[in-house]
């Protein structure tokens, strides 16, 4: 008898067998892996980093149970729709067909071009606008009629309403006393007025932490030093590398004679600024009041930029001039007290009294 040959065909099909099960029971592990991680995960998480998003005024929407026509940039418009629809309906977002670029452009020249924006507004009348923080000019955009005015501001967006449309909301929320797109640009004497303004916005959001230090800056401003460490306390938390922070830090420390501790606030806000003068200047008035003459008089002459110093304070004038003559410096002691006289407004008469009699000891030394 022969050997009968065995056919090869037998096994193959059952490493293909075997392959087909392997594959369906890692299809079956990935599938269930995934149905554990939506089941156990918070569907309400919006998969974007929140720095990149409006939260604060889309706090605000919500919470006033706003309903209406949403003007803002497509980038934005996509969570807006996630998050407020239906009763907020938006203009375009990123996704496209049906929108092409002259939707885009639109309105992305809407807040930028004020025949754009009539245009825009006459053709879809929106009820809310969101302006980005960037497109400070729109403001000049609107005209004496115009019913828009802004009421909310977070870190990315000013929100405008219909003011005629949402009367009530105007009435108690209208920004009257902050400029949203610059708001440490107060003026003298505004302090008090915008605090009411930012204390209404947190009242009903507290998810704008920039809004909060900027309050933060104005209580600093006004001389509330108790309630600003409070709001100090919360934003350590939230971001304590923060320039603005340390800077508030510091002149709380300050006001409260606690140079050590001002100092080294001053110098975190030092190493994280790019503009560092008015905290040099701050911290050499520490070093002077604990007598560190040597380092007060290094960091006024790094400080103080005698020809195109923009907003001169004439106490450093004078706690330059003085830290210069101790440190055997007269030529800079006699140029800051000479700058100081050109200066002086009156507005101190017992520091000018004390710069004439420093200039005296140093014109008959």
């Amino acid at each position: 008898m022969g050997l009968q040959l065995v056919s090869s065909k037998k096994p193959a099909a059952t490493e293909r067998e075997f392959e087909w099960k392997g594959v369906l029971i890692l299809l079956s592990l990935l599938l269930l892996l995934g149905y554990s991680w939506w089941k156990n995960s918070d569907s309400k998480n919006y998969p974007f980093n929140e720095n990149s998003l409006p939260l604060g005024t889309s706090d605000f929407i919500e919470a006033m149970k706003i309903k209406g026509k949403y003007a803002l940039a497509p980038s934005y418009a996509g969570y807006i729709e996630w998050r407020l629809s239906p009763d907020i309906q938006i203009h375009s977002d990123m996704q496209f067909p049906p929108f092409h670029e002259l939707d885009f452009f639109e309105i992305h020249k809407s807040m930028l071009s004020k025949p754009a924006h009539q245009h825009f507004v006459e053709k879809y009348k929106p009820d809310l606008i969101g302006v980005r923080k960037t497109f400070d000019k729109f403001p000049t955009l609107l005209g004496k009629n115009s019913p828009y005015v802004p009421i909310f501001f977070d870190h990315l967006m000013v929100l405008y309403i219909n003011g005629v449309k949402y009367p009530r909301i105007k009435e108690k929320y209208l920004l009257k006393h902050i400029n949203p797109y610059k708001p440490d640009g107060l003026k003298p004497g505004q302090a008090h007025p915008a605090i009411k303004e930012i204390e209404r916005m947190l009242n009903v959001t507290d998810n704008i932490p920039e809004v909060k230090l900027t309050l933060l800056g104005y209580l600093v401003e006004a001389g509330k030093m108790e309630e600003a460490k409070i709001h100090a306390s919360s934003l350590l938390e939230y971001d304590a590398k923060n320039e603005k922070l340390q800077f508030y830090l510091a002149k709380i420390a300050h006001n409260e004679g606690d140079y050590p501790r001002a100092i080294q606030h001053y110098n975190a806000s030092i190493d994280l600024s790019v503009e560092p003068h008015l905290a040099q200047q701050l911290m050499a008035e520490c070093y002077f009041h604990i007598e560190d003459h040597t380092k007060a008089y290094e960091l006024f002459t790094a400080a103080i930029k005698l020809y195109s110093d923009q907003n001169p304070k004439l106490l450093h004038y004078y706690l330059f001039a003085f830290s210069s003559y101790i440190v055997g410096d007269s030529t800079k002691a006699k140029r800051a007290l000479a700058m100081y006289r050109i200066l002086d407004d009156d507005s101190d008469p017992e520091l000018s009294k004390r710069a004439d009699e420093l200039m005296k000891i140093l014109e008959d030394g």
